[in-house]
């Protein structure tokens, strides 16, 4: 009985590890490795256990070497690719390892059936789509190198843009294949939702707005990645330019995503592509302050300002008596930084508070304190 079942059966995958279990029913321990144990030989409940267990342990040690295969194709080919990305190849050889182990398992087993079949072919198919997406991910860099040959100025969005592009065909694809592996036609699926078709159709309208609305972004260049922008009353720095959204980090760390067909018809603000950034500045003097005093500290601040580097020269400096103001008088700067980095920003902006106040000082005069109005 064993030696039928072991002879008629066509293992595939699972042949050599078949062909070694038979040396144990050629040996002379035929008789206790041919007792059956439910219907199947004890021979084969060994050599499955043995091959589950063998294939566990050493997943770990087969996706490293695929790994190394993997980054040693990428250098001699000198495609450039995050190498921390990279490493996400990892798990899905795992388990695809292990899938393969427990395919092997039970095989051994002689348990066939349509339905385990389609869990196991589900599963293969779901750990090479998962392989393929994390690797066109760890190839950013390379798709990035491309895109920058594209479009230098937008290489990170139209990069961005075309992984998110393949990544979405292969997770389609993915889909379909598992759907076809089952039975089920994609399309006929769709279609018979009804209800449920209708809303997903609606679903796929906004989808669909959002990615026309992505190509607009990118190809009027409204806005890039790091750039420093307003878009209907929010203010912050765009992370990410995606497919459907655009995430922007406010300057109080929240993240805010904004659906692109919106940001596509919405009047945007872009502080970055200003070249330089506004300085405001009130300057209190007390109020027994004489005229001429305050006219030899305003024209000291005209002058600072113009032998300043960090200052944009081409834009108009304006350093005026603004007002008296609650027992004080008040000087009012105007000028413009010739940059837009909020960090930098800060530093020139206490750096011409500190020269201020050493003119006011060289003056013989002080900062007024200001009361808080009632």
């Amino acid at each position: 009985m064993a030696t039928t079942h072991i002879n008629s059966l066509d293992f595939g995958l699972s042949s050599f590890f078949q062909e070694m279990i038979n040396y144990l029913y050629r040996s002379d321990y035929y008789l206790f490795f041919a007792q059956s144990i439910f219907k199947v030989p004890l021979g084969n409940v060994i050599g499955a256990i043995f091959v589950l267990l063998l294939f566990w342990m050493f997943k770990r040690f087969f996706s490293t070497i695929s790994l190394a295969i993997l980054d040693y194709f990428t250098k001699r080919t000198k495609i450039k690719c995050n190498t921390q990305q990279l490493q996400t190849i990892k798990e899905p050889v795992a388990f695809g390892f292990a899938i393969l182990g427990l395919d092997v398992f039970l095989d051994l087993l002689f348990i066939n059936s349509v339905f385990l079949d389609k869990i196991i072919n589900s599963m293969i198919f779901f750990v090479v789509f998962w392989g393929i997406y994390n690797i066109i991910n760890a190839l950013k860099l390379f798709i990035h190198t491309i895109s920058k040959n594209i479009n230098p100025d937008f290489y990170l969005e139209v990069g961005n843009f075309i992984i998110v592009i393949i990544n979405t065909i292969v997770i389609t694809i993915a889909i379909v294949v598992i759907l076809s592996i089952w039975g089920i036609n994609a399309s006929a699926f769709l279609a018979s939702l009804g209800i449920g078709g209708i809303a997903f159709a609606l679903a796929a309208k906004d989808t669909a707005s959002n990615i026309f609305g992505s190509i607009s972004i990118l190809a009027d260049g409204v806005i890039k990645i790091g750039e420093w922008i307003k878009i209907n009353n929010i203010e912050g720095v765009v992370e990410t330019i995606g497919i459907r959204s655009t995430k922007i980090r406010t300057f109080d760390k929240s993240l805010i995503s904004i659906p692109n067909q919106v940001i596509a018809n919405a009047q945007i603000e872009n502080f970055s592509r200003r070249g330089v950034r506004r300085m405001k500045l009130k300057v209190p003097l007390p109020y027994s302050s004489k005229s001429e005093q305050i006219l030899k500290v305003i024209e000291d601040i005209k002058n600072m300002l113009l032998r300043n580097k960090s200052i944009a020269q081409n834009e108009k400096n304006i350093v005026n008596f603004e007002n008296f103001d609650n027992n004080i008088i008040l000087i009012s700067v105007a000028t413009f930084t010739n940059t837009i980095d909020t960090e930098y920003f800060f530093r020139i902006q206490q750096d011409i508070n500190i020269k201020i106040m050493q003119i006011i000082e060289e003056n013989a005069l002080w900062l007024a304190q200001v009361e808080d109005k009632k």
